[in-house]
Parts: C-alpha cells; sequence; structure tokens
C-alpha cells in the first residue's frame, strides 16, 4: 500500500470511532460529514487496489481434441485380469 491509502484508511477508521463514540456514549462530533467523505475515499481505493491492468496478456490456445487411440494395437487381454 501507499502512503495516500494508508492515510485514508487512518483516517476513515478514525471517523468509525468517533461515531461509535457519539452513538454509543453520547459525545457530539463536530462535523457530520467527515465519515460520509472518507468512505466514498476508502471505497475508491479499495476498488483501485482490486482492478489491476494486466500487462502481461498472455495468447489463449484452445485445447487440442483428443486423439482417438486405436485399442486394437494394444496387448490387452481381459482374461489376464481376472
Amino acid at each position: 500500500m501507499d502512503k495516500k491509502t494508508i492515510n485514508i484508511n487512518t483516517k476513515f477508521a478514525s471517523e468509525v470511532y468517533k461515531y461509535f463514540l457519539s452513538r454509543r456514549y453520547g459525545i457530539g462530533r463536530c462535523c457530520d460529514d467527515e465519515l460520509d467523505k472518507y468512505y466514498t475515499k476508502k471505497e475508491n481505493c479499495d476498488l483501485s487496489d482490486k482492478i489491476l491492468p494486466n500487462y502481461c496478456q498472455e495468447e489463449v490456445i484452445p485445447p487440442t481434441p483428443p486423439v482417438c487411440n486405436d485399442f486394437n494395437d494394444l496387448d490387452f487381454n481381459p482374461q489376464d485380469f481376472l
């Protein structure tokens, strides 16, 4: 992770902590819109981490069909297994 992503995640965690303090203990928050702002930034960072460019695109080669073997050429005797 780069420094910007760590900074956004830290601020988001701090805002979530302040939100739960206000909900549990009634401690007021000065800025209610900060949580929404950092939530959006965190989601954008998470999305950009998931979407990675594919620099090594390999050519897809379709599988070859199986080769039909002629079983008459094999030395197979069912009596050997009885």
